[in-house]
């Protein structure tokens, strides 16, 4: 999620070092592991256009120079709304309408409805996060012999841990029956909650 320009929090940060040839939306990928958060770089850095130049020559104000050190946000640091972040609720993968507008899920009921939508995602689908979603479907057709099943729960843990609201995993058990796998999983959030996360995909 992009930083908000208006918010007055700023997350925690770190240095890194712009390498020849960078980016922003280089440095994003790289640093943040999402190319389409460069403008939060901007933000932070109080950068204009160009942003990133080649040489001192080409220096302008607010523009950075090869070579030079930039901020980005400190890995596992909060963004702004993070913890208050709110979603639009789904109930079987549909919109609800409530009091004439459309109705939303914030806290940990968020976290667990994120955290479903990307079980039922597959790594790769969405070409702007390539990242988000699940792998552990790559293991249907190969039988439910112990070692699959132990394959598709790392995928089940390694899924949910790419959330970043999600530091741990305590379990995950998956359950192959046919074409489709049962999840019961859990997981503890930042905030200390543990969350439950089931359902068929």
């Amino acid at each position: 999620m992009p930083l908000n320009p208006f918010s007055k929090t700023i997350p925690r940060t770190r240095l890194v070092r712009i390498r020849p040839g960078d980016t922003l939306q280089r440095i994003a990928a790289r640093e943040l592991g999402d190319a389409t958060l460069w403008p939060d770089l901007v933000y932070l850095n109080g950068l204009v256009w160009p942003f990133i130049v080649a040489s001192q020559a080409q220096a302008a104000a607010n523009v950075l120079v090869e070579g030079d050190s930039l901020q980005v946000p400190e890995t596992g640091a909060l963004l702004p709304g993070e913890q208050g972040l709110s979603d639009l609720m789904l109930v079987q993968g549909q919109l609800v309408v409530a009091s004439g507008d459309l109705a939303l899920v914030t806290g940990n009921a968020a976290a667990m409805q994120s955290i479903t939508v990307r079980l039922a995602a597959e790594t790769g689908d969405l070409i702007f996060h390539l990242g988000f979603g699940s792998s552990f479907r790559r293991i249907i057709g190969q039988g439910g012999g112990p070692e699959t099943i132990q394959i598709a729960e790392a995928f089940v843990r390694k899924a949910l841990l790419g959330d970043p609201r999600v530091v741990d995993v305590p379990s995950s058990v998956v359950t192959i029956s046919g074409d489709s796998l049962r999840v019961e999983a859990t997981a503890r959030l930042r905030d200390g909650a543990v969350v439950p996360v089931s359902g068929v995909f």
